[in-house]
């Protein structure tokens, strides 16, 4: 299984869009698409890349976050790439599967915030991702440099003042799921019940998870199938647990990860297609 020999690497040597690849494999298993998408992914990053000033003339963190957010979210008219949230249809499967999130521009926190970081890191900035109830977001690895990046609100680059009056609102009631579809605007509306304060010291973290990273990939992809399709079938393939994905035992029921979610009852909306 390419997934397993992907996760078995050590963590620094795990290729996030390969493995991203592999798992969009249950709905089209077609290896040459997990090429096309680290291709595109890298070409990507060379238009990026013209839009920055020359390495050897610097380059401030922030403004280059602010620029990969510009370069990807903007709109096609604005000069942009024009992804966005798909919080409108967002248990749509296609949301969790990284060829077709290039494809339509369309995704969820965790697939946007995995093109987020692979483009960022190829312009010089290392990205961690942050496994925040209700929303994944990514931070960089710069000294005393303390922002996340929300993927699903466009970009957003966010204060942890901004992140502990989410969480707030969350932890009070006016939070969804798992990655939840609301904007964190969104999420803002609601009056905060709980008061919540990040210890700063998560930032001097600089350690690289794949596993974690796709134990919410896989979590996502399983309430796809409990919340828009209950009915389904869902079948697993062997996998060893204690390889893999340390706090997913709810997850890897069986002893196996998600191959495929879905019967072919799925509407026809949905299929595979391209």
């Amino acid at each position: 299984m390419l997934f397993a020999e992907e996760m078995a690497k050590p963590d620094a040597e795990v290729c996030f869009v390969k493995a991203a690849g592999y798992v969009a494999m249950h709905r089209r298993p077609d290896l040459s698409r997990v090429d096309d998408a680290l291709a595109e992914i890298d070409e990507l990053a060379v238009e990026l890349e013209k839009l920055l000033p020359p390495i050897a003339e610097g380059r401030f963190p922030l403004r280059t976050l602010k620029q990969i957010s510009r370069f990807m979210f903007d709109p096609v008219e604005d000069g942009g790439l024009g992804f966005v949230g798909n919080g409108s249809d967002f248990y749509d499967p296609r949301n969790s599967c990284l060829d077709e999130v290039l494809a339509t521009r369309k995704g969820i926190p965790i697939t946007l915030s995995l093109i987020y970081m692979e483009l960022a890191r190829r312009v010089g900035v290392e990205m961690v991702g942050v496994n925040l109830p209700g929303r994944f977001m990514v931070r960089p690895v710069v000294h005393e440099m303390e922002v996340l990046v929300d993927c699903f609100n466009g970009g957003e680059i966010l204060f942890v003042e901004d992140v502990e009056e989410m969480l707030g609102s969350f932890y009070g009631g006016g939070g969804g799921g798992d990655d939840s579809p609301q904007t964190s605007s969104e999420k803002g509306t609601a009056t905060p019940k709980t008061s919540i304060t990040i210890d700063r010291g998560f930032f001097g973290d600089q350690t690289i998870r794949p596993r974690q990273f796709f134990t919410r990939v896989l979590t996502n992809l399983k309430q796809v199938r409990n919340c828009a399709f209950p009915k389904s079938r869902l079948c697993v393939c062997p996998y060893n647990t204690d390889t893999f994905l340390e706090t997913s035992t709810d997850l890897l029921q069986q002893g196996g990860v998600l191959q495929r979610a879905f019967d072919r009852e799925l509407p026809a909306a949905l299929q595979p297609h391209g």
